[in-house]
């Protein structure tokens, strides 16, 4: 026969188990897979927060266009050093211009424009956009701000694609020499080299009026 001891224990180890097995909740791979990638950094919607960010504060951070190229002509190094901005180790400094301008020329590459006030061209290409300027330009993102280089290059990307996809597409459909346009974007610049006109602008805000 089974002594009380013995039979107390046994017991015990039932209510235990009955609890435990009641509080595990055993999930499906798959479902636990898809619940982690719900977790992950999500690239696009913080792209998206940061371009809405940018687009407000475009005004009171970028400078005069024809300012910023005249003194580029006059005094490259000064002009680097007051409108300028140097991301990291690189030897190229970015310019966040705005202006107006008149089109001049369109070809199978590029939109050519006069910037107004100045005797200078700056042109928007019809290639895609790539690389780190326009969220660098922004001040809004630091690579230092991610735990992965991976993820920063993501929302670079990200932003790159809402330019190449909704800004540059319309203004494209509605070019035509002549026409006066109204822009926002980047320049950027090499330090030791001489500077050659015309210089791509690389957009974040085109109006055609």
């Amino acid at each position: 026969m089974i002594n009380r001891k013995t039979l107390i224990t046994i017991l015990i180890v039932i209510v235990i188990g009955l609890l435990l097995s009641k509080s595990c909740h055993f999930v499906p791979i798959e479902q636990a897979k898809a619940e982690a990638k719900g977790k992950e950094f999500n690239a696009k919607d913080y792209a998206r927060k940061v371009w809405n960010e940018f687009m407000k504060k475009l005004d009171s951070i970028s400078s005069d266009a024809s300012i910023v190229l005249e003194a580029l002509i006059e005094n490259k190094e000064e002009a680097e050093k007051k409108y300028g901005k140097v991301v990291g180790f690189t030897y190229n400094t970015l310019f966040l211009i705005k202006g107006k301008g008149k089109i001049v020329s369109i070809d199978d590459e590029k939109v050519l424009i006069q910037v107004e006030k100045v005797d200078r061209e700056i042109y928007v290409s019809k290639d895609l956009i790539f690389g780190n300027d326009i969220v660098n330009s922004s001040g809004l993102v630091k690579m230092s701000d991610f735990d992965r280089i991976y993820d920063f290059n993501a929302v670079s990307n990200e932003i790159n694609n809402i330019v190449n996809t909704e800004v540059v597409p319309p203004f494209m459909d509605k070019v035509k020499i002549g026409r006066v346009i109204e822009f926002v974007g980047v320049l950027n610049i090499p330090k030791d080299e001489e500077i050659k006109f015309p210089l791509q602008l690389l957009p974040v805000k085109l109006n055609v009026e």
